[in-house]
């Protein structure tokens, strides 16, 4: 993920190069407001883009996953989920009784003291009925 944020930066910064040089050869007002304004919009998605998957690289947990689910147990039981979704147009309740059928509590041993994260919704979806 650090390589990719890297990657995004570098190519914000060499076509940043290639933006002015541009704006500096063009003397026709609408080409440069138009540049400009395509400058802006590309330095806030790629650049920005760069900048957030750079940081998370070093700060587990930063953006999209806490830094315990990273060395997640159920991470099977969440990509099956997110394939279930994927795959069909199914609501998130039939999902859970399609995962059910393979997964179910005592199997992923969650009742034991300690295993489980405070904020992690896997267990209360495998016990509701």
């Amino acid at each position: 993920m650090g390589l990719l944020g890297a990657i995004f930066i570098a190519l914000w910064i060499g076509l940043s190069a290639v933006f002015i040089t541009l704006l500096l050869n063009i003397d026709e007002l609408p080409l440069i407001l138009l540049l400009i304004l395509s400058y802006i919009l590309f330095t806030f998605s790629i650049g920005s883009i760069g900048f957030v998957l750079l940081v998370n690289s070093y700060f587990f947990g930063l953006i999209f996953i806490k830094k315990k689910c990273f060395r997640c147990d159920f991470n099977k039981l969440i990509i099956d989920h997110e394939l279930v979704h994927l795959n069909s147009n199914a609501s998130e309740k039939e999902v859970w009784n399609t995962l059910k059928k393979v997964y179910s509590a005592e199997e992923m041993n969650i009742y034991r003291e300690g295993r489980v994260c405070e904020y992690c919704p896997i267990p209360g979806r495998l016990k509701e009925e």
